[in-house]
């Protein structure tokens, strides 16, 4: 079992050096503890914590109004996951996004709809929560030991409140009804002030908040075209979704269009990545045999902080995600590559290579999918370079 210090997460400290209220410096001030050692715990990156250093925390803590004696030490510490589902189940509120369709006459959402493989991929990820992937009956029923046992024994991890967001999916023309709405979702995620998580669903073309996501991970602007940089390697974002011309809404996006850059231009729509020396490779979507799907994760241990996409090129892949989620597949999704004490990310391309009758089935709900699945991780060189830049 490991811990993370959550110094960053009950001072409400945010990385951002634009939000920091001065945070570092009144510790210093008040502890005496040296800056640049406060700076490593506020990113909980630290190898060993002298009893005297929590103590001067705890002193600090009290002090200020950020926590009661009774309260600490323990909620300085947090338990970390040790798989991709604990990972969500671990934390308390648990938030969800999905996008929206509505009506081209319509101006009300009251008669919008979500499409089916979304709620199908919905329903999938909920149960493997509650469930941890199968793994929760493992877990003791009752956290309280029996009284002549001296082992702890652990419930299974499990948030305490969930929350479901529903956007406008982007539309061009209706700029100015999906992004206002995206950006709520955001903020109001901010400004929650416990473990969390926000998991959306579908992708760059269904769902607007999965822009913002990309853009805050990668230092983009959202739905800001990058179609125009000279070469890929300049792109913010290291995966981008070539759209299906005539298709797929021509609206812009940090990670996603038509052409990957001025001298790389592309014909064939899917996820495209860019790999460890520099160059970039597809998942091919067609009609008949091939489909792509995207799971993407960054985790701040010391914020208890989970922001997560889940869905697929198509509504076809997200539909053929949420039969493919199984203990198999994500067991490829953790640890995460790129994996630092202060941020863990995965970026995982699905690639999908079926049968044209597995494609030509029209009972969707009942269908089982039979093709080949292949996870592709992308390099921890390129998540770190697009991070640290």
């Amino acid at each position: 079992m490991r811990y993370s210090f959550r110094l960053a997460q009950l001072l409400g400290h945010s990385p951002d050096p634009k939000r920091r209220p001065g945070i570092i410096k009144a510790i210093v001030e008040h502890t005496g503890l040296d800056r640049h050692k406060v700076a490593a715990l506020l990113r909980n990156d630290v190898k060993y914590l002298p009893l005297d250093t929590i103590s001067l925390i705890c002193g600090y803590l009290i002090d200020h109004g950020f926590a009661s004696p009774d309260q600490l030490p323990g909620a300085l510490f947090g338990i970390e996951p040790e798989s991709f589902w604990e990972m969500l189940a671990r934390r308390t509120s648990l938030h969800i996004c999905l996008g929206t369709r509505q009506a081209p006459d319509s101006d009300y959402l009251d008669d919008a709809w979500i499409v089916t493989a979304d709620s199908l991929l919905l329903g999938v990820l909920l149960n493997e929560v509650s469930t941890l992937g199968g793994t929760a009956k493992y877990y003791p029923q009752s956290a309280t030991p029996p009284i002549a046992s001296s082992t702890v024994a652990r419930a299974a991890p499990h948030p305490d409140e969930y929350v479901q967001w529903l956007v406008l999916s982007p539309e061009k023309g209706k700029e100015d009804r999906f992004q206002p709405k995206a950006w709520r979702v955001c903020e109001e995620f901010d400004a929650v002030e416990k473990d969390k998580a926000l998991v959306c669903l579908g992708s760059v073309k269904s769902n607007p908040v999965i822009e913002i996501i990309l853009a805050r991970a990668f230092g983009a602007t959202p739905f800001e075209s990058q179609d125009h940089v000279q070469d890929a390697r300049e792109r913010r974002c290291p995966v981008w979704f070539r759209f299906r011309a005539g298709v797929d809404p021509p609206l812009p996006s940090c990670a996603g269009g038509l052409q990957l850059s001025k001298s790389q231009r592309t014909a064939q729509p899917g996820i495209y990545y860019e790999r460890a020396d520099g160059s970039w490779d597809h998942v091919v979507w067609d009609d008949d045999h091939h489909d792509a799907g995207l799971i993407l994760y960054q985790y701040a241990p010391a914020l208890g902080r989970l922001e997560m996409v889940v869905g697929g090129f198509s509504s076809r892949s997200t539909r053929l995600l949420a039969q493919v989620l199984t203990p198999k597949l994500t067991s490829k999704l953790w640890p995460p590559p790129c994996n630092t004490p202060s941020l863990q990310t995965g970026i995982f391309i699905v690639k999908f290579k079926f049968a044209k009758e597995d494609h030509g089935g029209r009972d969707i709900l009942s269908m089982r999918y039979s093709g080949d699945v292949d996870v592709i991780a992308l390099d921890e060189s390129v998540i770190a370079r697009r991070i640290q830049s």
